[in-house]
């Protein structure tokens, strides 16, 4: 059942955007008055929390970690669909989306299937080369190439081939039924322009390093999005022009620039400086979210979106785990039993959060039906040290948990590194130490988010977020998302965590296309999850999106994914 505090926390969100002030005509402040302003300008400046290593929707090789730059990779690209604000996918490049029992969506007898897009008309790159069809029969030549370890995510390891009858008709054959084949999304599926990198990638056998460096993912970047890429410095800021070209129509904003800061406090200066116009992408805090409340009103807005789950991945695999009795599902269970939930609420949101017992928003349709079927680990020591009793282990004379043959229990608890998650790191830790278990941090520094395999060789415990979690995280969950030497270290199932009955509900999820089933499929993911423990769901966790109050288009969303997701509409109201 939903939480009395959940409740209140939606209804925040909706007060940030019915009450988001609005500036009268003439009531800018004087420092965005001068000919050199930003506001004279009238570039939208956009604050994001990292710079993006690659700039393609789907990276050849995936790049993961906090503050991922989502709202420079949407002002870039474009997909065949584009998720709205709920997260329903709606037509982009596409003329419609394909409708099941018709022509372009239709079941075959032996269990495969076919979607059809059609293309709008006169569709060019930024560059103006003219966007074909075969585009996207190259891009699947790509991305299922063995070497670039790309090919066993879905939705690719589905689709059996690519076609193009014609410049503007795309058609996809499925191996299987699937769901979500027919909303496909920049960064489920995106088109590669040929005419720049097909002569490259003649020699992907034996010079895959060689296209990936290639320059055109970076400063020669040409994409279809809103924006076309006019500089590009590494690290530092990205500047882009409306796009004339752009499928739904030139953008509002004349010209963007990110600008990338890792420090939430120099995000904080820049917003109170009028320095920049938005800010997100994990860019700030809730420290700086309450201080622009505070000082910034009515010149801006913060917008708090619900959007995500914080949960903790507990290490599986045999050959890593440290120490192994975490391979003993007691002692998940304990460590869960162990971990005191609500003082994470109360740190790192000052309690406008919400314990979280599963890994999907309480706001999405099905939750009732997921509800129902968990099994729930209150903080509650005493049963914590039953079943460690039951593994073996009994506390020594210092506190902590020993077992005989396991030694102490010392779980190593690894989180990226960053203001928030620092501090929530040490909370849940000093929690643990408190009630036996001799746990120590580990902070990943921010350069080696994006490394092969950090994410899968942590030893113990692993803090993350699952940010689209109107869906179930079955890339957590399904067996070939874990990091292996064909996959060159990519992957995003980091607990290690195998299961065959899981493997049975996800393809059935991923099949079946009627809703009903498709929730009862859920349920029984989530259900399993909740047994097993090899990801122990935190909380809730807020997601602060902060912009200049006669800036018209920034909304609440579910999804960080989808948070610039109508970035092309975004408007001076003055």
């Amino acid at each position: 059942m939903m939480s009395t505090r959940w409740i209140l926390l939606m209804a925040l969100a909706v007060a940030a955007v019915a009450c988001a002030p609005t500036v009268a005509p003439g009531a800018a402040p004087a420092a965005e008055e001068g000919p050199g302003s930003i506001r004279a300008s009238r570039t939208l400046v956009v604050i994001g929390g990292r710079s993006p290593e690659n700039l393609a929707a789907k990276p050849v090789r995936n790049v993961s970690g906090a503050g991922n730059p989502r709202g420079t990779l949407r002002a870039l690209n474009a997909g065949l669909a584009l998720n709205d604000d709920r997260e329903s996918p709606r037509p982009y490049l596409a003329e419609a989306l394909p409708a099941v029992n018709t022509d372009t969506w239709r079941i075959l007898a032996d269990g495969r299937m076919e979607t059809t897009y059609r293309l709008r008309p006169n569709l060019t790159w930024h560059d103006g080369a003219p966007l074909s069809a075969a585009d996207f029969v190259f891009a699947w030549r790509v991305y299922a190439t063995s070497e670039l370890g790309q090919g066993a995510s879905p939705p690719l390891n589905l689709m059996e081939e690519v076609l193009a009858p014609d410049d503007r008709t795309v058609v996809f054959r499925w191996r299987q039924t699937y769901a979500d084949a027919g909303g496909l999304q920049a960064a489920d599926f995106p088109p590669l322009p040929r005419h720049i990198l097909e002569s490259g990638f003649a020699s992907i056998a034996t010079a895959s390093d060689a296209f990936v460096a290639h320059g055109y993912w970076l400063g020669d970047y040409v994409g279809l999005g809103p924006f076309r890429l006019t500089r590009f410095e590494a690290g530092t800021f990205l500047e882009g022009a409306a796009f004339e070209g752009h499928a739904l129509g030139l953008p509002k904003a004349s010209a963007i620039r990110f600008v990338y800061h890792t420090d939430p406090n120099t995000v904080l200066a820049n917003l109170l400086a009028d320095e920049a116009h938005v800010a997100l992408d994990n860019s700030f805090d809730l420290q700086q979210a309450i201080i622009l409340d505070q000082r910034w009103s009515p010149r801006g807005v913060v917008l708090r979106n619900p959007v995500g789950v914080r949960h903790a991945n507990v290490q599986m695999r045999p050959d890593i785990a440290t120490p192994r009795a975490l391979l003993d599902v007691r002692v998940r269970r304990a460590l869960a039993y162990s971990t005191d939930r609500q003082s994470l609420v109360d740190g790192i949101t000052e309690g406008l959060g919400a314990i979280a017992d599963t890994l999907v928003l309480p706001t999405v349709e099905y939750f009732p039906t997921v509800d129902r079927g968990l099994t729930r680990y209150p903080y509650d020591p005493r049963r914590a040290e039953q079943l460690f009793n039951d593994a073996g282990f009994t506390r020594g004379a210092d506190g902590f948990y020993v077992s005989p043959s396991e030694g102490r229990f010392n779980p190593e608890i690894a989180v990226a590194q960053g203001a928030r998650n620092d501090t929530e790191v040490q909370i849940m830790v000093d929690g643990l130490r408190r009630v036996g278990i001799d746990a120590s941090i580990r902070v990943i520094p921010r350069p080696q988010v994006t490394e092969p395999w950090v994410f899968a060789h942590f030893q113990s415990v692993l803090i993350g977020s699952h940010n689209r979690a109107f869906l179930p995280p079955l890339d957590r969950l399904r067996a070939s998302e874990i990091a292996r030497p064909e996959t060159r270290g990519r992957g995003s199932n980091y607990s290690g965590f195998t299961h065959p009955e899981m493997e049975r509900l996800i393809l059935a999820y991923e099949t079946t296309l009627e809703r009903p089933e498709r929730h009862q499929r859920l349920a029984q993911m989530m259900k399993l999850v909740s047994e097993e423990a090899p990801i122990l769901p935190l909380y809730y966790n807020l997601e602060f999106f902060a912009h200049v109050a006669n800036l018209g288009g920034p909304q609440i969303t579910v999804s960080s994914d989808s948070a610039t997701w109508n970035i092309h509409e975004w408007h001076w109201t003055q």
